[in-house]
């Protein structure tokens, strides 16, 4: 089954259930319901010998609440736990009174030894270890309808106060439903960790497009991830190296929708540049902007605002003045190479809930999948400026392709594109 194949196939076929075993309606799981718009089948699996039985989907978003919830992955070659170790199996498949279970069933399996599995007597050398584990116990095994299931392992911290599941397995083959002496086997999901991301990069921008017909229009609407501030990160804590500063905040709510009121909290590094370009905070009394805003005579009785969803708000509004600024001695207005400027405020800027440090890495940055923008800035051409911070994911653009926009301006070692082509119905 190649690809488009795949998804044409699974079209309106995802069913999704809560964690109580509930089929979730069209209007549960969002407006439009939940879709697939692409799909990858492992390149390596073969049906006649189950090897990386993986496939990789890519619905419409989900709508996450206290029953739905993604799972944690496994690390790429991380260890199997110990033999015995307690797992759980979940779905829908056959039972010992019925084909299908009306609801979602789950049980409780063991992790067997690779010896056990591959003896004569059981799967005669079929589980290839590097790929594939076996689990049963007292005849609970996933069964008909279960395939592409979870194995899961909970795991909890040492004094037991977080607990998380972590998906070890899918639900892949084996012989019979629970027979003695005949574990599932699953394809063990540390085989693929790479694999999963790549391939989840790949269908994000090679299927960045999807199509809705109506009975009048056809119409090719942008597939797009949500915004930053609905991803409910985890606290971060950043040290600044223009002060030694540390602060711990932000991503402490989720906030939900583009333009929310709270959006500053996603985002409490933002800076609003004498209201004409946006920043962010480095330090408690540095702000990082581009060179192009960076003007000796524009910066006369400058102010820069912190702390605020709206782009006026003198009441929660942080302003600060500006003392001195430094463009990258490689800027070049031609070109916009070394596009960057290191202002430093005369006073100091006080750290909060909504006015933090960005973390920023030393680290090589991969330019694939999407990035997160925000400002105060116009939200179409000959627009006007927006009153309140606004947020947007976009999707890394080929920097060759960008190089055909822009005549070969762009410098792959310092600058790169991110953006939508232009659409066509």
């Amino acid at each position: 089954m190649d690809d488009a194949d795949g998804s044409d196939n699974l079209r309106n076929k995802v069913k999704v259930f809560d964690s109580l075993g509930k089929l979730l309606t069209s209007s549960e799981m969002n407006s439009d319901g939940i879709r697939v718009v692409g799909s990858s089948v492992h390149s390596s699996w073969r049906p006649e010998h189950k090897n990386l039985d993986f496939c990789l989907l890519l619905t419409t978003e989900f709508k996450y609440r206290d029953t739905v919830q993604p799972i944690g992955l496994m690390k790429e070659g991380e260890a199997l736990p110990s033999i015995g170790t307690q797992m759980f199996v979940a779905g829908q498949g056959r039972t010992e009174t019925s084909f299908r279970s009306d609801y979602l069933q789950e049980a409780s399996v063991l992790l067997e030894p690779y010896k056990t599995c591959n003896s004569e007597s059981v799967y005669k050398g079929a589980v290839n270890p590097k790929s594939m584990l076996c689990a049963g116990s007292s005849g609970n095994v996933a069964c008909e309808g279960d395939t592409g299931g979870p194995l899961i392992m909970v795991q909890s911290n040492m004094s037991g106060t977080q607990v998380r599941a972590r998906l070890i397995g899918i639900a892949s083959w084996g012989y019979g439903c629970g027979n003695d002496g005949y574990p599932g086997v699953y394809a063990r999901t540390s085989s693929i960790a790479e694999w999963t991301m790549d391939t989840a990069r790949s269908l994000l921008l090679d299927r960045v497009f999807t199509t809705t017909t109506t009975t009048t229009t056809t119409t090719t609407t942008p597939y797009q991830p949500p915004g930053l501030s609905e991803l409910g990160l985890n606290s971060h804590s950043c040290s600044s190296s223009f002060d030694g500063t540390n602060r711990s905040g932000g991503f402490e709510r989720i906030v939900g929708g583009y333009g929310a009121e709270n959006l500053i909290e996603s985002w409490p590094w933002m800076a609003n540049v004498n209201g004409q370009c946006g920043g962010v905070i480095i330090g408690t009394q540095f702000v990082l902007t581009a060179a192009h805003c960076c003007q000796a005579d524009g910066f006369h009785g400058a102010k820069i605002m912190v702390g605020s969803n709206l782009f006026v708000d003198p009441a929660n509004q942080q302003k600060v003045s500006i003392a001195a600024f430094r463009i990258h001695d490689k800027w070049n207005m031609e070109n916009y190479q070394g596009d960057i400027c290191v202002i430093k405020t005369n006073e100091i800027i006080e750290y909060s809930d909504t006015v933090s440090p960005i973390c920023i890495s030393d680290e090589k940055v991969e330019l694939s999948g999407w990035g997160y923008i925000a400002g105060w800035g116009i939200t179409k051409e000959k627009g006007f400026q927006s009153h309140e911070l606004l947020e947007a994911t976009l999707p890394i653009f080929d920097t060759a392709k960008c190089n055909m926009r822009y005549g070969g301006r762009i410098d792959s070692n310092t600058q790169f594109c991110a953006g939508y082509s232009k659409l066509t119905s």
